[in-house]
């Protein structure tokens, strides 16, 4: 393992994508289900923009993380589902980021951008890739994974793509950044 470098424009989504991770998998863990039961009252309160009360009542939630735990400290469907949907959050949010940068528009038909483009847009889509008529029209590629029309209706994540895979995308991705910032 090594440090992954990574542009400028995603060092905040990078440090949000690695406290994130690490918090769904220490709300799983059995002392943070016991310490948060402990704590009274046992709901946590919201602020609402109408001015009316808001709450969620945690021992429901701490039950169903329970239920869905497995033996051996093993992690189960509701915990897999809670990294499944961030990870395509986060994918989702560094696209949108991407497409806003004042170098996009020269890097866009590169074939790791439009592999995270297609990314991007199977996690929009349910989880599933969504190649409109005619696509990839472009190359789309990062390291030994290509997208190709075959691909059409699988599952992008945690199928095709692993969360260990996103931060060497968007190392790769920076990597082609940092050639357009250097010229």
């Amino acid at each position: 393992m090594y440090p992954i470098k990574i542009d400028k424009l995603f060092d905040e989504y990078r440090d949000f994508f690695n406290t994130s991770l690490m918090s769904l998998w220490a709300v799983c863990q059995e002392p943070f289900l016991t310490w948060v039961e402990r704590q009274q009252p046992n709901i946590m309160s919201l602020e609402s923009s109408i001015g009316l009360p808001s709450a969620i009542h945690i021992q429901p939630v701490v039950n169903q993380i329970r239920r869905s735990n497995l033996p051996n400290d093993l992690k189960g469907p509701l915990h897999t589902e809670l990294i499944r949907k961030y990870c395509s959050l986060f994918c989702i949010t560094v696209f949108e980021i991407l497409k806003e940068d004042s170098r996009y528009q020269q890097v866009s038909e590169q074939p790791v951008i439009q592999f995270l483009r297609h990314i991007r847009n199977g996690c929009a889509h349910n989880n599933k890739f969504y190649l409109k008529h005619g696509e990839p029209r472009y190359p789309a590629k990062f390291r030994s994974k290509t997208i190709e029309k075959s691909l059409q209706g699988r599952e992008v994540l945690f199928s095709y793509l692993s969360p260990g895979d996103i931060p060497y995308l968007l190392e790769d991705v920076s990597k082609v950044l940092s050639v357009v910032t250097n010229h």
